[in-house]
C-alpha cells in the first residue's frame, strides 16, 4: 500500500511538472486583420441633458408674507413621487443662495424706530407643477431657481 501511494506521489509530481513546462503565455501571433465591416444606420439625435436634471429660472416673482405656490410646469409627478427639487433665490447677479434662507434684516419705521426683522424662505412642499414656499418678506420680488431632478421608483412601501 505505501509503495502504491508513493508511485501516486510521484505520477502526480510529474504530471505538474509537465504541465507546468508545456503551458505559456506567450499564444502565437495574430492573424492578419480582417475587412472592415459596412457601415451601420446613423441612430436618432438622442436627448440634450445631463443626468435627467432640469434647471428652471423664475424672475420677478412676487413672493408675499405666508405661504407662495410657486408655478412651475417642469415639474413632474415623476419627479415630485420619486426625485427631488433643491430651491435657490438670487443673492445678486452672480450668487444663489440655496434654501431655507433666513437673514436679519434691520427695518426703520417712519417714526424712525429701527428693529432687526428675521426674513424666512423656505419650501414647505411640492407637488407636480408646484412649489410651495412660505416667506416672511411683505410683497417682495425675487428671482428663484428650481433644480429638479428625476429619480427612480422607491422599492421600498411608502407610507
Amino acid at each position: 500500500m505505501k509503495r502504491i501511494t508513493s508511485q501516486l506521489k510521484y505520477v502526480l509530481f510529474l504530471f505538474a511538472l509537465v504541465l507546468s513546462v508545456s503551458c505559456s503565455t506567450e499564444d502565437g501571433m495574430d492573424g492578419e486583420q480582417g475587412p472592415q465591416g459596412e457601415q451601420g444606420p446613423v441612430g436618432a439625435d438622442g436627448r440634450d441633458g445631463n443626468a435627467n436634471v432640469i434647471s428652471v429660472v423664475i424672475e420677478d416673482v412676487n413672493i408675499v408674507a405666508g405661504p407662495n405656490a410657486i408655478s412651475v410646469p417642469e415639474l413632474t409627478a415623476a419627479i415630485a413621487n420619486n426625485g427631488f427639487v433643491q430651491a435657490y433665490v438670487a443673492s445678486s447677479e452672480t450668487e444663489w443662495t440655496v434654501f431655507p434662507v433666513s437673514f436679519v434684516e434691520e427695518v426703520s419705521t417712519p417714526t424712525g424706530t429701527t428693529f432687526s426683522s428675521i426674513i424666512v424662505l423656505e419650501t414647505t412642499s411640492i407637488a407636480p407643477g408646484v412649489v410651495n414656499i412660505f416667506s416672511s418678506l411683505q410683497d417682495q420680488p425675487l428671482t428663484l431657481r428650481f433644480v429638479l431632478v428625476e429619480g427612480t421608483p422607491s422599492t421600498t412601501p411608502t407610507l
